[in-house]
């Protein structure tokens, strides 16, 4: 009786154990399965908020970043604003403004001084009000514009003057630089569209699009002439082509317009979109050009070289080519000589050549204008020059070639493509803070007493 009693006690316990298992098992299930979302829960709302987070610091460091690059537009525009400038405007006409205006914006812009001697440069970072201390300009130039060789120059006026002065004197500047040897190629192969262009087709396009007719240009390659085409109109032979449109009978807004052209290939555009303005005119301002741009219109103008260009453009020619190398020499001595008066005391900020007559006299003969500026630095202790071993040297000219290019150009005619005045201006800014970067270009004129702003991207 007693061993059942027992035995009933133990059962009973051993049940009632178990129940209590079972319950302690579900509680805790319960409790992990609580806990479990609750974990989600939080991690869902962590990177919600962490996403929350990063978007409110990438737009306020875009924010920061546009406000960098438009504060380098207003600058720009409030450096070449003659109001801006006061009583002080008439000496706007008197300094080379790309390189004042350059001086300021790295002031205000990046926090340095860019001193226009041998490149030297002041830090003022931590200076209160200098600079921008919350991001970096990855890129600034202010370029003038007329320092291109311009597209302006193809409208003529009237619509029975095809053959206008400025017209001539563009494609004479086109001609020369299709005919780089660098792009023979481009002309030698059929195009996207399966057809092959011509250098004078090219720039018959390039008149056709920004004339106001509906006539074709024809650029006789032989002679350069330029006559009007019979039969097939502009609008006709844009559409015979896969992207069919019309001509715009209307000067170019932007350098990218150019891509509309046909004939105009990416490989053919990237070439010369640096070398080219839509905006400037038929005259090349020499403060600010180039050794490719100043080589490009010193050879336009050269009788002898433009005979053996015209033969031999497309083909390959070593006296071509290398004639070619010697008038790009000749150019890089011309800026030389302009760099290195730039570097007198009283000089650093005017311009090299103020008149179109100043330029050519120097651009006669650069050694000897070379010479006497590096003795008003003193650089060659009053000794004169070994001309001869400069030239060969540092110029690589043989005897006889530097004379003999500075016969063969036509000063006369090329003092009226030649310009010392910048009223346009290419701006290009990039601003950087944290990962959020604003690009913008922009291209400003100077237009009487205010400052337009003829065109304007945001990359």
């Amino acid at each position: 009786m007693i061993r059942k009693r027992i035995q009933a006690s133990l059962w009973r316990n051993s049940i009632q154990g178990k129940q209590k298992s079972r319950s302690s098992g579900i509680a805790l299930l319960m409790v992990i399965s609580a806990v479990s979302i609750l974990l989600l829960v939080v991690l869902e709302f962590s990177n919600s908020t962490r996403t929350h987070l990063e978007a409110g610091i990438n737009l306020r460091d875009e924010m920061r970043a546009n406000v960098m690059a438009d504060t380098a537009l207003v600058m720009s525009r409030a450096c070449l604003d003659q109001k801006a400038w006061g009583n002080l405007a008439a000496l706007q006409n008197k300094l080379d403004m790309q390189r004042l205006c350059d001086l300021l914006l790295g002031i205000f812009i990046r926090g340095t001084v860019d001193l226009p001697l041998g490149g030297l440069s002041v830090d003022l970072e931590g200076i209160e009000g200098i600079g921008f201390s919350k991001g970096e300009i990855e890129e600034l130039s202010l370029v003038p514009e007329e320092s291109f060789i311009g597209l302006a120059g193809l409208s003529c006026q009237s619509r029975a003057d095809i053959a206008c002065g400025s017209r001539v004197a563009t494609i004479r500047k086109l001609r020369s630089l299709l005919c780089d040897p660098q792009i023979a190629h481009v002309f030698e192969h059929e195009q996207a569209d399966g057809k092959k262009y011509t250098r004078a087709e090219i720039i018959g396009n390039l008149i056709d699009w920004v004339d106001i007719d509906d006539n074709r240009i024809n650029i006789d390659q032989t002679n350069w002439s330029i006559a009007e085409g019979s039969g097939e109109g502009e609008d006709a032979y844009l559409r015979d082509s896969d992207n069919r449109y019309r001509s715009k009978d209307a000067p170019f807004d932007s350098i990218e317009e150019l891509r509309l052209v046909r004939g105009m290939s990416d490989e053919l555009f990237d070439f010369i979109k640096d070398k080219i303005s839509v905006h400037a005119s038929n005259q090349v301002n020499v403060n600010n050009a180039s050794v490719e741009v100043i080589s490009t219109l010193l050879q336009a103008y050269a009788p002898g070289f433009e005979r053996v260009e015209v033969n031999a453009c497309g083909e390959e020619s070593e006296t071509s080519e290398y004639t070619r190398v010697l008038f790009k020499n000749y150019a890089r001595l011309i800026v030389d000589v302009r760099q290195t008066k730039q570097m007198i005391p009283t000089s650093m900020l005017s311009k090299p050549f103020k008149t179109a007559a100043a330029f050519i006299n120097v651009a006669k003969d650069p050694l000897t204008a070379l010479e006497g500026y590096l003795n008003t630095l003193g650089l060659l202790g009053g000794q004169t020059m070994d001309r001869q071993q400069i030239l060969v040297m540092r110029y690589g000219f043989p005897p006889g070639a530097y004379e003999a290019i500075s016969r063969d150009i036509n000063w006369k005619d090329l003092q009226s493509s030649i310009g010392t005045e910048n009223n346009l201006f290419r701006l290009r800014v990039k601003g950087r803070v944290g990962d959020m970067t604003r690009s913008l270009f922009a291209i400003l004129k100077r237009d009487g007493q205010t400052v337009r702003t003829l065109y304007y991207r945001e990359d």
